[in-house]
């Protein structure tokens, strides 16, 4: 009988750390996902500079214009001033201080030049990367992990 729940537990716990592995690798597959397809089309690139650090709560302002800023009261906000140069055509966007909050600081944005409110700022491009990376090696982990409780497993039958 112990041998017997001995066996459905860890028959449970290798079920589990699959489930938990698979779902680390999809995470890491998704993000490595958005990571390159961001770099592949987002081919242009403009350089702006910090002109305004708050933490005010920012109103009024679309999605696109707003897609890096952590708006919560209380959080250090940026504004990077931008001069538009035919394509992209925003004198401006708002950003989480993560990317620079310091005044004068350049900020370089990279932008799609058929959809240019497709970008993304490029500090941006390292919280993906460190998150996909960490996920992907930790869905590997994890079933090495499993096969390795397998493997032990069947020897101490």
């Amino acid at each position: 009988m112990d041998k017997h729940s001995c066996s459905v537990g860890t028959v449970l716990l290798i079920l589990l750390l699959l489930a938990v592995s698979s779902t680390a690798f999809a995470g890491g597959l998704i993000r490595s996902g958005i990571l390159l397809s961001r770099r592949i089309v987002c081919t242009e690139q403009i350089v702006g500079v910090v002109d305004e650090v708050t933490t005010r709560y920012i109103s009024s302002l679309d999605e696109v214009e707003t897609r890096y800023l952590d708006n919560g009261e209380g959080e250090t906000k940026i504004h990077i001033a931008l001069e538009p140069d035919g394509a992209f055509n925003r004198d401006g966007i708002y950003a989480s201080g993560v990317y620079g909050d310091e005044l004068r600081t350049e900020i370089t944005i990279h932008y799609s030049p058929k959809h240019p409110d497709n970008y993304y700022i490029n500090d941006w491009l390292r919280f993906y990367r460190n998150t996909g990376i960490f996920t992907l090696v930790t869905g590997v982990l994890t079933v090495l992990l499993a096969s390795f409780l397998v493997r032990a497993g069947k020897h101490y039958k």
